[in-house]
């Protein structure tokens, strides 16, 4: 199976990588998850818009207490009705016989900005199954992350190995131009943690003047 992350440009020779440790894409606003208190213990984290809400349909969890973001009980008995979270709220499920719990964080994603300009391309880059990898395993400001570029970079991924794909572009002309990722395919399990399915984690974008993936902080300008 293979990942696909779509960029846009908008309007030097440049080289735009995608690297992934693993791949997050926009979701239906409002939605249903069913949740499984036997089967999906641990903690799950879901990204929405502001103001979006998702609804969970609880299974097995009849021994579970439910309490919502901030710690009051909703349900200690058989869970009859769904339970609807809204954006920046946590349900903590909590299994009374044997303190298990885990916990639903529904995250408020930040609004999109658009930037200023038109359109001049929109483009794919495919990360195969057996991909290519960058070793940005150092550690280098001391938190677990890797700064990409530079310690006093605003790019940071998990310290580790991560897969990548590559997409060369050519501006011909003077301006200032904005690279983003707009969507990944397939979802990536940040966004639906319990996708059937979901290779992709956290994608990060660079833009680079030149590229040696034995140097990956080099040729970083972006």
């Amino acid at each position: 199976m293979r990942s696909r992350l779509i960029l846009s440009t908008l309007g030097v020779t440049a080289l735009v990588l995608l690297s992934t440790a693993g791949t997050r894409t926009v979701q239906a606003a409002n939605r249903d998850v069913d949740v499984d208190c036997f089967a999906n213990e641990g903690d799950h984290d879901w990204f929405v818009a502001t103001g979006d809400t998702i609804t969970f349909t609880l299974t097995n969890c009849d021994q579970f207490q439910i309490a919502d973001f901030d710690g009051a009980i909703l349900d200690s008995g058989t869970i009859v009705a769904p339970i609807v979270v809204n954006a920046g709220e946590v349900a903590t499920f909590t299994d009374t016989g044997t303190s298990t719990q885990h916990a639903a964080s529904v995250t408020a994603l930040s609004p999109e900005h658009v930037p200023a300009g038109v359109l001049n391309v929109t483009s794919s880059v495919t990360i195969p199954a057996v991909a290519p990898e960058l070793d940005l395993s150092s550690d280098n400001l001391g938190n677990g992350d890797h700064y990409v570029g530079d310690s006093d970079s605003s790019c940071a991924v998990t310290a580790g190995m991560h897969v990548y794909g590559a997409l060369a572009v050519t501006i011909d002309q003077a301006g200032t131009f904005t690279f983003r990722a707009v969507e990944s395919d397939p979802v990536s399990r940040a966004v639906d943690p319990l996708a059937a399915f979901a290779p992709v984690l956290d994608p990060m974008l660079a833009l680079y003047s030149t590229f040696d993936p034995a140097i990956p902080d080099n040729g970083v300008v972006g």
